[in-house]
């Protein structure tokens, strides 16, 4: 995670630097207002900090391995669609195994 001019800086990033390391993650945008097209993902997970190369060069950014997830209307779908599905869908993330990227499996339905 990025997105400021020095991220050292940020709550966020002293708050895991001093093992606080639980974080919610929640992006939303509305593409579209005609029609109505909303989209979320909620992530709950861990972070840690890690020094890697970014768009402004090398720096720390906050690594977050999920836990759980909700998202909704990641297709993009306009709230008319007939094949839009109000409501969050939930996901459980497993841990990630040594040698590869975490893997995910569908949860129950968000309550």
């Amino acid at each position: 995670m990025g997105g400021h001019s020095d991220p050292a800086k940020t709550r966020k990033f002293r708050n895991v630097q001093a093992g606080n390391t639980n974080v919610a993650l929640i992006i939303d945008d509305l593409p579209s207002t005609r029609p109505w097209t909303p989209r979320s993902m909620r992530v709950y997970g861990t972070a840690e900090i890690v020094e890697r190369e970014g768009q402004f060069g090398t720096g720390p950014y906050l690594r977050i391995i999920p836990t759980i997830s909700w998202s909704s209307n990641l297709a993009g779908l306009a709230f008319g669609d007939p094949d839009f599905q109000p409501g969050p869908r939930r996901a459980v993330h497993q841990t990630p195994d040594p040698g590869g990227s975490p893997s995910t499996s569908p949860g129950d339905p968000a309550e």
